[in-house]
């Protein structure tokens, strides 16, 4: 399917878009999102040689599979059954929410995975949950976005009054705060997406259905986006990933 640029100034631009209705032209605005996975998916098999079968949590169309090996089991997991229909490798696509994994509970996968998912999560504490699913020396590992993460675009909206949508993410000490009660490793690894305007940054926020974040506040204005995107300079947007390693 063909996807077509919305105008970025029409009024419907920072409308609500379910990840469902974004799943068709999803692929073609992940840039960061495809290049966190597979690096996760190369990570977990040069550091995991027991690994048969991966579970992967939010998984969204399967990047994190992508970067798998054939032999290995590659569960998906997402609550969008339209994301998980655009998966290409053979899988096993499973709709359902982090927080209550709709498998049985006994040990069936060597590693579960998320990439940036946990922003969505109701719960980011839903990882601990997974416990009962994982065989002896399973773990978690999870990517998401961090603290320092897209200064231009968070610079621009507080040049234009809109510092409410700045979604605060985490640190590598939050993070290790947060899921306390595991045993936890996390490391930061630094990356910038290709030269982009801000007005390509935004498009490709929409065209992922991930401009409208619980944590960041009203739509913007056709005003406030034609202020932002005045700036056409086209410029690195770098990006924090911390990776965290969970032995729930």
């Amino acid at each position: 399917m063909d996807c077509v640029r919305p105008d970025l100034y029409q009024d419907a631009f920072m409308t609500l878009t379910p990840f469902d209705h974004s799943a068709a032209c999803y692929n073609d605005g992940a840039v960061i999102q495809r290049r966190v996975a597979h690096d996760l998916g190369a990570w977990v098999m040069q550091h995991y040689a027991h690994l048969r079968h991966l579970c992967d949590v939010a998984a969204g169309t399967g990047f994190v599979g992508e970067a798998l090996p054939p032999h290995i089991h590659y569960t998906a997991v997402d609550p969008s059954p339209a994301m998980l229909s655009h998966i290409l490798r053979p899988a096993v696509r499973v709709v359902g929410c982090a927080e209550s994994l709709p498998f049985a509970p006994r040990p069936q996968f060597d590693v579960m995975t998320c990439s940036m998912g946990l922003p969505w999560f109701a719960d980011p504490k839903a990882p601990l949950s997974w416990r009962p699913f994982l065989r002896p020396k399973g773990v978690v590992v999870i990517r998401t976005l961090g603290a320092g993460s897209f200064s231009p675009f968070y610079d621009a909206l507080a040049r234009v009054g809109r510092a409410d949508k700045i979604i605060p993410w985490p640190s590598a000490e939050d993070l290790t705060a947060l899921w306390s009660s595991a045993s936890v490793t996390v490391t930061r690894h630094l990356y910038e997406t290709e030269p982009l305007t801000l007005g390509d940054f935004l498009w490709s926020l929409k065209t992922i259905g991930a401009h409208r974040h619980p944590a960041r506040g009203a739509a913007l204005s056709p005003k406030e986006m034609l202020a932002i995107t005045q700036d056409t300079r086209a410029m690195p947007h770098p990006y924090v990933i911390h990776q965290a390693v969970l032995c729930p």
